[in-house]
């Protein structure tokens, strides 16, 4: 990595640290509880600011993932502190300020650590304007948008972090399912940690899967599959496919792996050696037209002379649904398998 990027890393995390250090903090005194979901950021700029950087602030807060289509992260709303409209949206759970630290609409923010913020260029603080809200002021010169551009990552990685300690917290409101990651080790050798809401899906030989068909605001269905072979395999990215491919006939529902979609993402599976693939899938049968994205992890187990495939994937139809909470939550179930 470059120095650039080292540094870029380094300041986000230090951000992320006063992100969580603000949370901390008691209330000040706010109106109601913040609007929105935790994937919508207001940007309060000038128009004039936005004309210049606009594009640069959709680039580091909104974020393209591949999940069956190109779709955002996260989506950004421009207001313009003229708009009368402001009053509301700065009541948003999530802000994001650029201008000066007398502007109107940074001054609430930086009130509290101005020295900081124009020593940084970018102060944190908790419930501004309402409850449950998160506002980042990146601070410039007056009239001097350009001067917002090299902040505009780290806001973007902190908004990111703050995002997936959120969404592991609420996966595992209904706790995680300490019973079933023992009894696997037991009988079989491995384990994960499941939230209580997976529930077993029949299945026979080796291979086991859990199935989440909690729905809200519509179909949505979550599952993760554990199959094994004997010997340890190298693992790849095509190898990982094929294996899933061949045992599309066992899943609930049976499903193809559009193999064309697929891309590799670079892993950390403990000491394990591990490629990790994400694509898309469809369903076999063809009067039950369905599909979703899927992430599978093919691990070798030198330990146990076996080879590992685990494998997730999500139902949740509609361009509407934002599909990047769940892929951070299988993504996080994935990463507490181990071959024990």
């Amino acid at each position: 990595m470059n120095a650039t990027g080292y540094g870029t890393m380094k300041s986000a995390r230090f951000l992320l640290l006063a992100a969580l250090a603000a949370w901390a903090l008691p209330a000040c005194d706010s109106s109601g509880r913040a609007l929105g979901t935790a994937t919508s950021i207001i940007v309060l700029a000038a128009d004039s600011v936005w004309a210049g950087i606009g594009d640069s602030v959709l680039t580091a807060l909104e974020p393209r993932i591949r999940t069956v289509r190109n779709e955002r992260t996260f989506e950004v709303t421009h207001i313009s502190p003229a708009d009368p409209k402001w009053q509301e949206l700065r009541e948003f759970r999530q802000i994001v300020a650029i201008g000066s630290t007398d502007d109107a609409w940074v001054q609430p923010i930086v009130a509290s650590a101005q020295a900081a913020a124009e020593r940084t260029g970018m102060v944190a603080a908790r419930d501004v304007w309402a409850r449950n809200q998160l506002a980042i002021a990146v601070v410039t010169p007056p009239g001097d948008g350009a001067a917002a551009l090299p902040h505009l990552d780290r806001v973007g990685a902190v908004i990111d972090s703050l995002f997936r300690i959120y969404v592991v917290q609420r996966m595992y409101t209904s706790e995680a399912d300490t019973a079933l990651r023992d009894a696997l080790r037991e009988t079989h050798g491995v384990t994960i940690l499941l939230p209580n809401v997976y529930s077993p899906v029949e299945r026979t030989g080796n291979v086991i899967q859990f199935q989440n068909n909690t729905t809200v605001g519509g179909d949505l269905a979550r599952s993760v599959l554990i199959t094994w072979r004997d010997g340890v395999l190298t693992p790849s990215a095509d190898a990982a496919l094929a294996w899933r491919d061949s045992i599309g006939g066992d899943y609930n529902p049976a499903q193809r792996t559009l193999v064309e979609s697929a891309r590799e993402a670079p892993i950390e599976q403990g000491a394990s050696n591990a490629v990790e693939v994400q694509g898309a899938w469809e369903g076999i049968d063809p009067s039950w037209p369905m599909g979703g994205l899927f992430i599978a992890r093919m691990i070798a187990c030198p330990e146990q002379s076996r080879t590992y495939l685990v494998d997730a994937w999500l139902y949740a139809p509609g361009p509407r649904r934002s599909k990047y909470e769940y892929m951070i939550q299988l993504q996080t179930i994935l990463g507490t398998f181990e071959c024990a």
